[in-house]
């Protein structure tokens, strides 16, 4: 298993909880390996989790934003196109994620 290059502690990403965790692969289906290689994942409580794949897709996107970001930070954008093959981040995007906190990019 890799380590994260987004999240340090076992805790939830999303909240605050410390119990009930899923590994969540920022990147899913065919890109599951390369989340997994490039330590693109987090912690997500089991119940949210759940609720992100089955209603709450905006943030499943909000945590493409993110990886996507911590990814292009240690490899580069050409990089992560070559891998990834879709660029998730817009000019508005970048700005609000640089300027904020985790916190309040999902409030």
């Amino acid at each position: 298993m890799s380590k994260s290059i987004i999240q340090d502690e076992r805790y939830c990403y999303l909240g605050s909880s410390e119990s009930m965790l899923d590994k969540h692969h920022i990147f899913n289906g065919a890109l599951r390996k390369k989340s997994e290689k490039y330590g693109l994942w987090v912690y997500i409580g089991h119940y949210t989790h759940l609720n992100a794949h089955q209603k709450d897709t905006d943030v499943l996107i909000e945590l493409k934003k993110i990886g996507q970001r911590m990814f292009e930070e240690k490899y580069g954008h050409d990089a992560f196109m070559r891998e990834f093959h879709k660029n998730y981040l817009d000019e508005d995007d970048e700005d609000a994620y640089l300027d904020l906190g985790k916190e309040d990019f999902f409030a």
